[in-house]
């Protein structure tokens, strides 16, 4: 459960001193008063609610989804997004390139071209290494 820090600084929860129990009016039942208690005190936008504790996502040690997916699977993602805004839901081969859809700019259809062409370059060839230049 994530809560917006925006409604707790409207409430003026943060301007109470370190230690002190603050009753909460919020629109979230699970979240009825807040005791406010020194951490990080890194700057953040979400808090969570994680076993009975309202902390922030690097103390609370939690990860996004894209950092636990490789790199291939990223792309192929991203990939599929494109093709996606190009009116392809998985019935074109991977090969072939959509069609224009109606509506859409040349120029939008050039850029999302390119793309995809560019994700498609680096996931199926890796990057060349340079070539060494020291003679032996």
């Amino acid at each position: 459960m994530a809560l917006g820090v925006r409604e707790l600084i409207k409430q003026r929860v943060f301007e109470r001193p370190v230690g002190s129990v603050s009753r909460l009016g919020l629109r979230f039942p699970w979240l009825r008063t807040l005791r406010l208690d020194s951490h990080c005190g890194r700057r953040v936008c979400l808090l969570y609610h994680l076993d009975g504790q309202v902390i922030c996502r690097t103390c609370a040690r939690l990860w996004y989804r894209a950092q636990r997916t490789s790199s291939n699977a990223r792309k192929f993602l991203a990939m599929r997004k494109i093709r996606r805004k190009l009116g392809d839901y998985g019935q074109i081969s991977l090969s072939q390139v959509p069609p224009k859809p109606p509506r859409m700019w040349r120029k939008t259809y050039a850029r999302h071209l390119a793309s995809l062409a560019r994700i498609e370059r680096s996931r199926y060839w890796p990057r060349a290494r340079p070539a060494r230049t020291d003679p032996r």
